[in-house]
């Protein structure tokens, strides 16, 4: 299969305040975000562009230098330039002299920040930027607290009065991120590859017109580019050549669930994931819990194990893994000693991400 790589044509026709981008390593996601914003930046001053990292360490100049080595920089710029510097914080697009062997800054071009930072910019004026690229925005590890509120606040302080374009590029490492629960990106964990999803929403700002701001989001979860490799293998390969979320291999049930007795059931509700857990005994008398996704509502007296405050107020049953009995105690031990099978692989990393935010 022949790779083709990512284009911006479909999510720029949308002129969304924020552009999400999903999918694979290496489907051209970020090369063709780079070089939009570096094309604009060129042809206009006023049209810079920020480079946003999670923490400090990641817009270190190198790490920065080194992020547009595949950019276009020739093509775009006609020869003038030739490569990209990194200083005090600003880009700049550059010319080598061979004489001196030293790189000449032609244009600044745009700016590195960091989220961690964010409140340390709020006095900062961004007059020229009109793009913000927010490389890696899911993570594997961690998130800062608070931060998607942190990311609105940064924007703000860059956008203040006018529209800007905010990228947020991503893998698809995981589906459990506050930037989906925050804003309400329900959608996104039954995306298909290929498709544009919109979220408008109103917000209390009023235009000079009068006329009340909404903001759009529009996720893309980029088609499968047909990315090969030989240096690849195990589960991890459908993420990072074919753009599916990220697995692991868990154990499945070995038997129709009708084979088994359910001793005991529960939902937990994390995030924008609801789980319907078994607890179920096979005919030698082996007990385990078996999660598979809920779709459906949960109905009034379900217990449910939740990470939700105003769904605790609100539910007699809800709690955070707090055993209602010793009974119940014994059997959330099972799971904390991960006597589990699940229905999907996808259901056991989700559910995996899920349970720590309760244990």
């Amino acid at each position: 299969m022949k790779q083709k790589f990512y284009r911006l044509t479909n999510i720029k026709k949308l002129d969304a305040n924020y552009n999400i981008l999903l999918g694979e390593r290496s489907n051209g996601k970020s090369y063709a975000v780079k070089e939009e914003c570096i094309k604009q930046a060129w042809a206009d001053p006023d049209r810079r562009f920020i480079l946003l990292r999670r923490w400090d360490l990641e817009i270190k100049p190198n790490l920065s230098e080194s992020y547009f080595k595949d950019a276009p920089i020739e093509t775009i710029t006609d020869d003038e330039c030739d490569g990209v510097s990194v200083y005090m914080g600003k880009i700049f697009l550059t010319k080598h002299d061979p004489d001196t062997n030293k790189d000449k800054k032609i244009k600044c071009i745009g700016y590195t920040r960091a989220l961690s930072m964010e409140q340390h910019y709020t006095s900062g004026v961004y007059n020229d930027v009109q793009n913000v690229i927010f490389e890696e925005f899911i993570s594997r590890d961690f998130y800062l607290p608070q931060e998607p509120l942190k990311l609105m606040q940064f924007i703000s302080t860059v956008a203040r009065r006018k529209k800007i374009n905010v990228y947020m590029i991503g893998n698809t490492i995981s589906r459990l991120c506050p930037y989906f629960t925050e804003w309400n990106l329900t959608g996104i964990p039954k995306q298909k590859q290929g498709t544009i999803d919109t979220y408008t929403y109103n917000t209390s700002e009023v235009t000079e017109q009068g006329d009340q701001v909404s903001v759009t989001i529009a996720v893309e979860f980029c088609e499968n580019s047909g990315h090969n490799s030989n240096m690849f293998f195990g589960t991890s390969t459908k993420m990072i050549t074919g753009g599916q979320w990220q697995t692991k291999e868990v154990p499945h049930l070995s038997e129709s669930i009708y084979k088994y007795s359910e001793l005991y059931h529960l939902v937990f509700k994390i995030m924008n994931f609801k789980f319907f857990c078994r607890l179920l005994s096979d005919d030698n008398g082996a007990v385990f819990w078996y999660i598979e996704p809920k779709t459906t509502d949960i109905p009034d007296g379900e217990r449910v194990i939740t990470d939700d405050d105003f769904y605790i107020v609100d539910h007699p049953y809800a709690s955070k893994f707090l055993p209602l009995s010793a009974a119940e105690k014994t059997a959330l031990d099972l799971m904390r000693q991960g006597k589990v099978c699940y229905s999907d692989n996808l259901t056991g990393a989700d559910f995996d991400n899920c349970i720590k935010r309760v244990l």
